[in-house]
């Protein structure tokens, strides 16, 4: 994984000192316990298998045995990181808080990645027959780490996109950021016009190591992730938790109502 000179430079704790992590709050903390899976071997959907079994087959994505082995592999390596970021991070700030620590580490996720030599190589597609009428939405996603976090609770997952597939228009309850991380993706902006139709707005071409964020969830936050290269792409998103955790972090689901004029903006480094 070749990462971009400017991300190798980072150093978390002088990167995002003042970014307020000492006094990061936020409000109806998530009061279940998600188990730490840092410590010890576990299959893939484990941690959403406790609270949703439909939830937790969005991540039952058949892997052979050498690719799963790199995926565990992955999941050790970047829960080895968040430690090492924890140990410092309290040492240096004792008084922050478990939210500081979640927005230090969204802060810090390119540099998580890097520290863990993240490998996007292993990884599949749900369903990869075209002429399958849900190929469009089959793309794969893996968990990569979850954690309880005392209340603060977030994980990180990997969707790993085939040539033309894509996600459906939607928003989300929880605040996340992605990370183009494999190829290149191009990530479609909506404005609700109904209950259940939204209409494009924008058009953001996102290259690799490309970063966007959905913090406010006051403001409108409809979108879709596509590839449309002839090569396999992937992102990896930090989801915080918080709030219903049944359910995906996927708030509705929408339909494309009639289009009208819209921007293209393009990321390309």
């Amino acid at each position: 994984m070749a990462i971009p000179q400017s991300i190798t430079n980072r150093n978390p704790s002088q990167l995002y000192s003042d970014q307020g992590f000492l006094n990061h709050s936020e409000p109806n903390p998530l009061e279940i316990s998600i188990p730490h899976i840092y410590s010890r071997p576990f299959i893939q959907h484990d941690v959403w298998q406790l609270k949703n079994n439909a939830a937790a087959r969005n991540y039952e994505v058949a892997l052979d045995r050498s690719s799963y082995e790199t995926h565990f592999y992955n999941q050790q390596r970047i829960a080895a990181v968040i430690i090492g970021f924890q140990e410092k991070f309290f040492m240096e700030h004792p008084v922050a808080t478990p939210a500081g620590f979640r927005k230090f580490l969204e802060a810090s996720l390119e540099k998580i990645l890097t520290e863990a030599e993240f490998d996007a190589s292993p990884y599949v597609c749900k369903i990869t027959d075209p002429s399958d009428d849900s190929f469009i939405h089959g793309y794969g996603k893996y968990l990569l780490y979850g954690d309880d976090n005392e209340g603060a609770p977030f994980c990180l997952q990997y969707f790993h996109f085939a040539p033309g597939q894509k996600t459906p228009l939607h928003d989300h309850p929880v605040a996340c950021v992605s990370l183009v991380v494999k190829g290149q993706i191009v990530e479609r902006h909506y404005q609700a016009v109904s209950a259940t139709e939204a209409r494009k707005t924008q058009i953001t071409h996102r290259d690799y190591f490309d970063r966007k964020s959905i913090l406010d969830l006051s403001a409108p936050n409809i979108h879709s992730l596509k590839n449309k290269q002839t090569s396999h792409a992937g992102s990896v998103h930090f989801y915080y938790m918080d709030g219903d955790v049944t359910s995906r972090a996927v708030k509705t689901i929408y339909q494309k109502a009639p289009q009208n004029g819209f921007s293209v903006i393009r990321n390309l480094q």
